[in-house]
């Protein structure tokens, strides 16, 4: 027997036993990154459309892209430069523990809420909301992307990643 064989198949045993990926594992990370994207994708278009009644609800096409197009870039910048924290952070399904678990929970019901109200909004009538606030509030979650990106390229030292190494 080869060695190289030998040493490849205990390695494999050893990463099947600790549920750890293979390397060659990066074509497996893309599919799972698309189809989370295009779960995404299709979250937003049923929970901002259907509310709404309408495809003809403008403001929220202008809001996936605002929200998509920029993750897009984002998450493959990311993928390109730091594939770990793709596969660490975007990927991770769940909390562990309890605390931050019962927090996530509770901020997906929110965000929910909050994605269902407008649509809601827009199919009743309720408000009226100038297209320039619109375009404003769009371009503040923009600059958020902005920001988290630059703070994840441009200022490492700042980073969880980077204190908790130093420990």
């Amino acid at each position: 027997m080869n060695i190289f064989y030998l040493k490849n198949m205990i390695k494999t045993k050893t990463m099947k036993s600790k549920n750890i990926q293979p390397e060659d594992n990066e074509g497996n990370l893309l599919v799972k990154i698309i189809i989370r994207l295009l779960m995404i994708l299709i979250f937003l278009g049923l929970v901002l459309f259907l509310p709404a009644g309408s495809l003809r609800y403008k403001e929220a096409w202008i809001f996936i892209l605002i929200i998509y197009v920029p993750a897009l870039f984002v998450i493959g910048y990311f993928y390109i430069k730091d594939p770990d924290f793709i596969g660490g952070r975007i990927l991770k399904r769940r909390e562990k523990e309890e605390t931050p678990r019962l927090i996530q929970n509770i901020f997906s019901v929110i965000l929910f809420i909050g994605l269902l109200i407008p649509g809601f909004d827009f199919r009743f009538n309720w408000s009226d909301v100038p297209m320039t606030v619109v375009i404003v509030s769009d371009l503040l979650v923009l600059s958020g992307y902005l920001a988290g990106l630059w703070r994840k390229t441009g200022m490492p030292h700042l980073s969880l990643k980077s204190k908790t190494s130093k420990k």
